[in-house]
């Protein structure tokens, strides 16, 4: 069994996987960046994700190690930077030839679920503007004003393909639908357990009735809307969350928003449906 590259994507239930199946597969040594808990020194992981090779080629010692030893390294940081390709390179120096899962979304639904939990606050910005309310029109917006880094390139099933792809071979590289975890879990279990050398029991006792997170509720994003400000509306939710039943699917997406996401994937989707033999377009995919 060769070592196992997860690269995401977003949105796709990679910190259930993270949490409730990699650690389980014993055979391997299981290493993810953002796992503080970690028994792998990640400092140079971290730096193979986001350092310039002055600094990441300080590691090459450290590294040298992981390339006989069966890895699953997963981070979704790979697929939003701008250089996934120089990414993929140091991967496969570093692991050798080894397998890539590929955990894809509508992007549709994706980019709404994306927005919730993490587009609708500001970030990488001053204390005091931290996670001030964003409309979802802004940050849509902005993420396509600049979609040559986060989440339209993250999203950009196609174009991340063909990078590990062309690095790893086509026969590597190992593609899911996150709609089949949902809607066709067994279907999802199996394809997961053929990629790991388990059987379907594993898979479902690893992740049935696991979640990976409790979504976020629509009065909460109505609050943040109201008060701008992330901690009062928070407060003021919690206090009202007692109060009020709130089970209401959140969907930020009109028409126009839709139409200029799916203008955007469709080619791309085609071209991945007709390399992968599955019909995107038919699965409800822009």
């Amino acid at each position: 069994m060769k070592s196992i590259i997860h690269i995401g994507g977003n949105k796709t239930a990679s910190t259930l996987l993270q949490k409730h199946f990699f650690p389980k597969l014993k055979k391997f040594i299981f290493i993810n960046p953002e796992n503080d808990e970690s028994q792998v020194d990640l400092k140079p992981f971290i730096s193979l994700l986001s350092e310039d090779d002055i600094f990441y080629n300080k590691f090459n010692k450290k590294l040298k190690k992981f390339i006989n030893k069966k890895v699953i390294f997963s981070s979704e940081d790979i697929l939003g930077s701008q250089f996934t390709s120089h990414i993929a390179f140091r991967l496969k120096k570093v692991f050798g030839k080894c397998k890539v899962l590929l955990v894809i979304r509508n992007q549709v639904d994706a980019l709404n679920s994306w927005y919730i939990s993490h587009g609708s606050g500001l970030k990488m910005v001053p204390k005091s503007y931290w996670r001030r309310y964003v409309s979802f029109n802004d940050w849509l917006n902005f993420i396509f004003y600049f979609k040559k880094k986060g989440p339209i390139l993250a999203l950009d099933y196609w174009k991340n393909y063909n990078i590990f792809s062309k690095t790893f071979g086509k026969k590597n590289i190992q593609i899911l639908l996150y709609e089949d975890l949902k809607n066709n879990p067994k279907y999802f279990y199996e394809k997961l357990g053929n990629t790991f050398d388990v059987n379907i029991d594993f898979v479902s006792k690893a992740l049935e009735n696991k979640y990976e997170r409790i979504s976020r509720k629509s009065l909460n994003l109505k609050l943040h809307r109201i008060f701008k400000n992330y901690e009062i509306s928070n407060t003021v939710f919690n206090f009202l969350s007692h109060l009020i039943k709130d089970n209401k699917k959140i969907n930020c997406i009109n028409k126009k928003n839709e139409d200029k996401i799916t203008q955007f994937f469709t080619e791309g989707n085609l071209l991945l449906s007709q390399k992968i033999g599955i019909d995107l377009k038919k699965r409800g995919y822009p």
